[in-house]
């Protein structure tokens, strides 16, 4: 399954209610096929920037669906052969790629420190010697 979007234009002299069948038509085709249909724009008129076909307004349709690419060749045949159907737009969305997640390595064995709050206190090099000679016994 893939992810699409088609935008298509409706000639506006067949009317809104046409507009709206073509629409439930392709719709149901999507969804008989296999399909997931999405977000849907209802039909809605809109200004052209130039003629298209002889027509300065058209109504604006769009869909967003998943469907097998093999059954998306039928669906462009199937709004080919649509006659009220000015101006076709199919495209193929690509999925966001998820970034990898960066793990980060936790030290296994933990240093045998103190603690760092405590603040150690630097002791000369006698005293050591001395320290030492108490714990052994000498």
């Amino acid at each position: 399954m893939e992810d699409y979007e088609l935008t298509y234009l409706v000639d506006p002299e067949s009317g809104r209610d046409q507009a709206e069948d073509i629409s439930k038509r392709i719709n149901d085709f999507i969804q008989k096929a296999g399909g997931t249909i999405g977000k849907t724009e209802p039909p809605a008129k809109r200004a052209l920037r130039y003629l298209i076909k002889k027509r300065a307004n058209a109504f604006l349709v769009s869909v967003d669906f998943s469907l097998d690419k093999n059954i998306v060749k039928e669906l462009g045949e199937l709004l080919k052969k649509e006659g009220r159907i000015l101006r076709i737009l199919l495209v193929k969305r690509e999925r966001p790629k998820r970034e990898p997640r960066v793990r980060t390595a936790r030290p296994l064995v933990q240093e045998l420190t103190e603690p760092k709050d405590q603040k150690s206190e630097k002791v000369e090099l006698g005293k050591i010697e001395e320290k030492l000679k108490e714990i052994l016994g000498e």
